[in-house]
């Protein structure tokens, strides 16, 4: 049995990398002026394609990962941009249900897998023969699509009645913080082995923050927010601090610890 066991000189390179990509993707895309599309490839595509070169047993996960973040994307983003919660900026001469672009089912399905592929290859080691696939992925995956089916019909018939106020704010609850609070009571160990990936992401996602607005990909043009918060001249709500910064990868491996991994 071949145990996916780091050495220290390794580990310590891996992580050196994984830590000066975000910082020079940080500086390309404020110098460079660059697209929200290609800020996405510099800050978690790269970084999680060196990754997956290193341990390509993990290469599955990150496919499932980003698999069900598709139709949770179409959901999710059709009420934020209902309710004015953000506006992304895009390349492409067309929008999904006349405000999603293509860049965010491409940010969310990046994201959430390097958050998984992040905590499997430093945190959660594990010998190659035990990568399997929780039995509870294909009722989430059900669950996800079974909801975007009915998301449609609601739009097609109903589509005045698809809103939610403070959507963030909801969003951040009963998708984030409900969900985690229960898994966090059920298995304690999480708490230190997520916190150490949380370290890592809150450092990502607020040099991502900070250049996404500097370079104009994306804008927060509502009122139902809790509060903002400015840091360096640019200004964000405090849910965007909350849900993206702080408890993001708190809550993916929460879900990815529960439906896709073996919760333990």
């Amino acid at each position: 049995m071949k145990e996916k066991s780091l050495s220290r000189k390794h580990f310590f390179i891996d992580l050196f990398v994984v830590l000066l990509l975000p910082v020079l993707a940080y500086f390309l895309t404020i110098y460079l002026t660059l697209s929200f599309l290609v800020s996405i490839l510099l800050f978690f595509v790269v970084p999680l394609a060196y990754l997956l070169v290193r341990d390509r047993h993990l290469i599955k996960k990150a496919l499932l990962s980003a698999l069900v973040t598709v139709p949770a994307t179409v959901i999710i983003d059709y009420f934020a941009m209902k309710d004015k919660a953000w506006y992304d900026s895009t390349v492409l001469p067309f929008r999904i249900l006349n405000d999603i672009s293509l860049e965010d089912f491409f940010w969310f399905g990046a994201w959430f897998a390097y958050i998984v592929v992040f905590y499997a290859y430093f945190v959660d080691k594990r010998p190659t023969n035990e990568e399997k696939i929780s039995r509870r992925y294909a009722s989430l995956l059900k669950g996800w699509f079974t909801a975007v089916i009915i998301f449609f019909l609601l739009y097609i018939f109903m589509e005045e009645y698809l809103y939610i106020p403070y959507f963030y704010l909801f969003f951040t609850v009963i998708i984030g913080i409900v969900p985690m609070l229960w898994i966090l009571s059920k298995r304690h160990s999480f708490v230190y082995k997520f916190s150490k990936v949380a370290t890592y992401f809150f450092g990502l996602n607020f040099l991502h923050e900070l250049s996404a607005q500097k370079t104009h990909q994306w804008v927060f043009p509502g009122d139902n927010f809790v509060g903002w918060v400015t840091v360096a001249g640019i200004s964000f709500p405090i849910e965007e601090l909350l849900m993206f910064m702080m408890l993001g990868s708190f809550f993916v491996l929460c879900w990815y610890e529960y439906f896709i991994d073996d919760f333990r």
